[in-house]
């Protein structure tokens, strides 16, 4: 009878050692993993959506040749192998100007900077001194980053210039609303003499948001 108990004390040990490795091999039940949220730099955000605005516009653009070829139909001078199936009307081109519109304002809040107009100005200057045959050039692109029409301003004010240099680099002094300052200082080289210059950039942001160079002025 002892030898009977003592096997059944066995018996029992041996199966809760199986049932205890039983329940070790099973998986808990899966627990929901809480990752922490991606984050993009400022960078790749704005890569995303000038890439939206082009397709954007790229969708504008295909509007208005169906609306244009729907308006050669209707004075019979479309041609026959040209004829597209989807015509958009005129709404819907309205409305995709208006997205553009909207999108273009919304990524030069995010992406503009007086700074960097003021920066852009400086080096179409230099490039113009530095390549006599990209003066003109330079000179046109740098009088795009004006407000209004100054290229015959720039062209007779640099035409001797040999050399800017970047002294102290852009700084903001002001920038509220759609009215900027920007102060720089350059040492500028004409006919062999050096003039160091502070030079206060006044900007106004233009209807879409970016900085145009409203005047300027210098103090020797």
């Amino acid at each position: 009878m002892k030898n009977r108990n003592f096997f059944l004390l066995i018996a029992a040990f041996v199966f809760s050692v199986v049932l205890v490795s039983c329940n070790k091999d099973q998986k808990p039940p899966e627990q929901q993993i809480n990752k922490p949220q991606e984050q993009f730099v400022d960078k790749e955000k704005q890569l995303n959506e000038k890439e939206e605005l082009l397709r954007i516009k790229e969708e504008s653009l295909n509007a208005r040749e169906t609306a244009i070829f729907k308006r050669e139909q209707e004075l019979g001078i479309a041609k026959s192998d040209t004829i597209k199936t989807d015509i958009k009307d005129s709404t819907k081109i309205k409305k995709e100007k208006d997205k553009i519109v909207k999108k273009e304002k919304e990524l030069n809040k995010q992406t503009d900077n007086p700074i960097e107009t003021v920066n852009d100005y400086l080096e179409y200057l230099k490039r113009g001194i530095s390549d006599v045959g990209k003066f003109d050039e330079n000179m046109k692109k740098a009088n795009g980053l004006w407000e209004k029409d100054r290229l015959n301003t720039l062209k007779s004010s640099y035409k001797t210039t040999k050399k800017i240099v970047i002294v102290n680099e852009p700084a903001v002094v002001t920038n509220k609303g759609k009215n900027a300052s920007v102060k720089v200082k350059l040492k500028v080289t004409n006919n062999n003499k050096d003039t160091d210059m502070t030079v206060t950039y006044n900007l106004v942001a233009d209807s879409n948001g970016k900085w145009k160079i409203k005047n300027n002025a210098i103090e020797k």
